[in-house]
Parts: structure tokens; C-alpha cells; sequence
């Protein structure tokens, strides 16, 4: 185990200078290419984000998965727990609600975003979640009220001095083993943009992600590829890319035409997980299935985040990809089915009788593996248990 770290937090001194050629003030860890590099990426997605998303993620072929963002307070508050039945480890706050999810099965591929405006508070978040994710990163991207009004998110593009606190205090506090990342938009000019991720690289980062859009654009507004280019060529640590990537080509496309050492997605993924798939699309029919059967394994898994994200999925726009039969609008019978269920057994019985029974079969699994039974479903070794419940499941609902 690697020894504790001495605690450096900024002590309300002055900041280092933020100019491009600055001293860097911490040193990367050796093994950030080496994670970051020609990787495909799940971005970070508010409601979407979740274990069930990440795992079918994984499952199709990402590399790196981010959790939705959560803000510094609330994390700090929270308690980690363990659920034995299902193998995850439950980080809940003050009010016993599950705040944070995660399991041994993404453990080495997946990033806590966290919304922060101060790096105290930053570095008291992510020593909750440390020994349990893979990297941490910070948003300084999010140009919506929620964020902007704590001075958090893209806020930060224009305090580059507390910017620059918040990731040095992490780089100096976490274990070299956990990566320190932050998550930025364009700035006005070049120029400025080039000078903040210079400012954040010099701090130690592992990684840069750059969102390619201006603050005030949003989602229906071209992302600008050309202009993420001289933040790779003036940076040494690896630079990822967000922004309309909505093929598994695209991810290279990236790589080729940018020099960048990965590429993420979000929209992409919402509307169909499979984007990670080498070999092209799932059905979004059964996309639907294989996200829900996650769904069903955790314990209490809220049904309105299943049924918010089943929703995106119908509501994808007519250019994205699209397989014949795919049900892909809330005007007919599943997506009023659909919208209408009020439980994730509901949300089952939408897509048909045999998910229905998936779902009674995992809820039968949980209370045999939490009650003396137990051992008959632990005969495999150290497998996860998600992995023996799948395969319960799937066995009595044929």
C-alpha cells in the first residue's frame, strides 16, 4: 500500500503565477498515457451516468467511463457502505440516500467528476471516493445555472488562480495511483484557451478534457474540432475530446485529424451505448434490454433514472443511427407504456413478458443470496455477482 500523503492544502497564500511558462507545480504520474492514450470514453451525464450505464458501456467497449458530476458538499457528507448481494459499494449522504455507486467490475476505468469551487472542499470529496475510482475530475465546463451560480463549472475559466489551486491541492494530496483530470471549454480566443490548459498542466494533470464549444453554446451548436488542435500541440499530457462524436468512427476520426489521445461521448451514448462497439450498432430494441437487466441487479435502482434515460433513447434525433424495427419515439404503444410505468417492474413489463420475468428473477436471486441460501449461488468463486445473477436470470425467464 502506498504511504499517506502529507496534507498540502493551499494555505490563502497567492497563487502561482498563471502565466503560460509557469514552474509546474506538481509532476504527472508516469502511467497517464498509458491510461488516457488512444482511448474511447463515456462522458460525464447528469440522470445518465449511473452504474447500469457505465457497466453497458464497458460491456460494449468503452475504455473509460465518468460518472455524472457530484458536487463537492454532498460527497463530503457521505458514508461508504457495501452490499454484499450485489457485489457495489454505495457511498450515501446525511439524508441515506444513495449518492454514488460503483463495483469491482469498472474499479480501474472509472472518473468521479466533481462540482467544486474550492479546493479544500474539492480535496475533502475526493478522499471519499479515492481508493475507489480511478481518476477524479473537475468541471469547469458545465455552463448551466446549477453550476455557474456556485461559482462552479465554467465559472472557473475565469479564475484561473483558484482553477489552478483547486488541481494542484488534489495532484498534491491523492495518490499518484489516482488520476487528477479537469474538464474545460473554449475560451474566447485561442490564445486564452492555450494559457488556461497550459495553467492546468502545469499542475500535474493527468489528462485535459476540452469540451470543443464556447460557454454560451449549447448541444444544437456545431462543436469547433480545429480549434481543440493547438491545445494538443502545446500541451505534453494527453488531451481529450468532447463533442459530437456519434459513431464508433468518429472516436478515430478524432485522433487522426487532432493528434488528441482520446475522445469522448455523451450524446452518442445516451441514444446508444453500443457507439463503442468496433464492429457497429446494437438495435436500440436491444440496447433498451441490456441496460434494464443492469438495472434490475442493483438494489433499489430508482425506476424515474431507468425511465428517463429509456426515454432519451426513443427521442434521438431521425439523423442518428437507427436499425430496422427500432422503436424510436414515445408515440406509440412501448413508449406510452413506457412513460405511463410507475416502478422498474413496470418499465419491464413495457418492453415484454420476458423482461418482466428478468426482473422477478433478480429480485428472487437477491433475497435467496441475502438469506441462508446464500451459498447456493456462491459456488463460483471470486465471480462478480452480477455475472451469477445475469446468468439466474436469464435461465428462468426463457
Amino acid at each position: 500500500d502506498e504511504a499517506p500523503h502529507e496534507q498540502q492544502v493551499h494555505d490563502g497564500s497567492a497563487a502561482p503565477s498563471s502565466s503560460a511558462h509557469c514552474t509546474p507545480l506538481s509532476s504527472r504520474p508516469e502511467t497517464a498515457w498509458d491510461f488516457y492514450g488512444d482511448k474511447n470514453v463515456l462522458a460525464p451525464m447528469v440522470r445518465v451516468g449511473h452504474l447500469p450505464t457505465r457497466l453497458l458501456a464497458l460491456q460494449y467497449g468503452a475504455d473509460i467511463v465518468y460518472g455524472p458530476e457530484t458536487i463537492d458538499k454532498r460527497l463530503m457528507s457521505c458514508s461508504r457502505q457495501s452490499d454484499e448481494v450485489t457485489g457495489t459499494t454505495v457511498f450515501v449522504d446525511h439524508d441515506n440516500k444513495a449518492l454514488f455507486t460503483t463495483c469491482a467490475l469498472e474499479r480501474e476505468k472509472v472518473v468521479m467528476q466533481i462540482g467544486t469551487n474550492n479546493a479544500v472542499n474539492a480535496l475533502k470529496a475526493a478522499e471519499v471516493v479515492a481508493k475507489d475510482v480511478a481518476a477524479i475530475d473537475v468541471n469547469m465546463g458545465c455552463p448551466k445555472p446549477f453550476s455557474t451560480q456556485g461559482a462552479m463549472g465554467s465559472r472557473l475559466l475565469s479564475d484561473v488562480e483558484k482553477a489552478r489551486d483547486i488541481m494542484a491541492t488534489l495532484r498534491r494530496n491523492l495518490p499518484s495511483s489516482v488520476h487528477v483530470t479537469c474538464k474545460i471549454r473554449l475560451l474566447d480566443d485561442v490564445d486564452s484557451t492555450v494559457a488556461f490548459a497550459r495553467a492546468m498542466e502545469a499542475c500535474g494533470i493527468s489528462a485535459l478534457g476540452v469540451h470543443a464549444r464556447y460557454i454560451p453554446q449549447r448541444p444544437r451548436d456545431a462543436a469547433h474540432w480545429k480549434l481543440v488542435k493547438p491545445v494538443v500541440d502545446a500541451l505534453a499530457c494527453p488531451v481529450i475530446l468532447s463533442g459530437d462524436v456519434f459513431t464508433f468512427a468518429d472516436f478515430q476520426r478524432a485522433r487522426d485529424e487532432l493528434g488528441v489521445a482520446a475522445a469522448m461521448t455523451a450524446r452518442g451514448a445516451q441514444w446508444n451505448a453500443s457507439i463503442f462497439r468496433a464492429d457497429g450498432f446494437h438495435s436500440n430494441n436491444e440496447v433498451r434490454e441490456a441496460f434494464l437487466q443492469k438495472c434490475c441487479w442493483m438494489s433499489k435502482y430508482p425506476y424515474q433514472l431507468a425511465k428517463f434515460q429509456l426515454q432519451e433513447m426513443m427521442l434521438a434525433p431521425s439523423w442518428f443511427h437507427r436499425a430496422p424495427g427500432d422503436v424510436m419515439t414515445l408515440k406509440t404503444d412501448l413508449g406510452r407504456a413506457i412513460q405511463s410505468a410507475k416502478s422498474l417492474r413496470g418499465l419491464c413489463e413495457a418492453l415484454g413478458p420476458s423482461m418482466a420475468r428478468y426482473h422477478d428473477a433478480c429480485v428472487e436471486w437477491r433475497a435467496k443470496r441475502g438469506s441462508e441460501a446464500k451459498e447456493a449461488f456462491d459456488d463460483n468463486g471470486d465471480e462478480h455477482p452480477f455475472n451469477l445473477m445475469h446468468r439466474h436470470a436469464s435461465s428462468t425467464c426463457m
